[in-house]
């Protein structure tokens, strides 16, 4: 999640999902590969050519399911666009920005304490409704590299569009078994 645009009266918000398509064309490079492998004589060549035609369903489906997500939140309209862009296709909601009641971040804990936490950030409208600013990311608070900054990153990033918008953050943490009650 980053904001890439900020002005007295907008706001943009972008989560590319950069890893999904750099696997999926990896995985179609591969295909390729293999494939040029098998036709070439080799003595496995039923084997490549089975594994080329499986990297090659597996490259296309991660390009296909790939999503970017861009949030326009512009206060001289006093609408906020949510657009969720895919390979084929996109579409865009437009929720009115007077609606907004908080911004909403949500950890979930996964099992024990000291594993894995989920982290996800939301719009929270006044009939309930809510629209996702970001994807949940699992994070620990000892991994390689800060973690926590990540984490304390996400946090100031929902607090500076919360102050954009002139509302509250609110902090959820929920366990896991929270989740599957709701």
């Amino acid at each position: 999640m980053k904001i890439i645009n900020q002005t007295a009266t907008d706001m943009t918000i972008t989560h590319p999902s950069v890893v999904r398509s750099v696997v999926g064309v990896i995985f179609l490079v591969l295909s390729a590969v293999l494939f040029i492998v098998s036709i070439a004589g080799s003595s496995d060549a039923l084997f490549f050519s089975h594994t080329a035609y499986l990297l090659f369903i597996v490259g296309v489906f991660a390009l296909f399911v790939n999503t970017d997500i861009v949030i326009d939140i512009d206060k001289k309209t006093g609408h906020i666009h949510h657009k969720r862009k895919k390979l084929v296709g996109s579409k865009t909601e437009t929720h009115d920005l007077h609606n907004v009641s908080h911004v909403e971040v949500r950890h979930t804990q996964r099992h024990a304490a000291g594993t894995p936490l989920i982290s996800e950030s939301f719009l929270i409208f006044s009939d309930g409704s809510e629209v996702r600013i970001d994807r949940g990311r699992m994070t620990t608070h000892i991994a390689i590299g800060d973690s926590a900054t990540n984490e304390k990153e996400k946090a100031s990033i929902a607090s500076r569009v919360a102050r954009f918008l002139g509302i509250p953050v609110e902090d959820r943490i929920r366990s896991e078994q929270d989740q599957k009650l709701m």
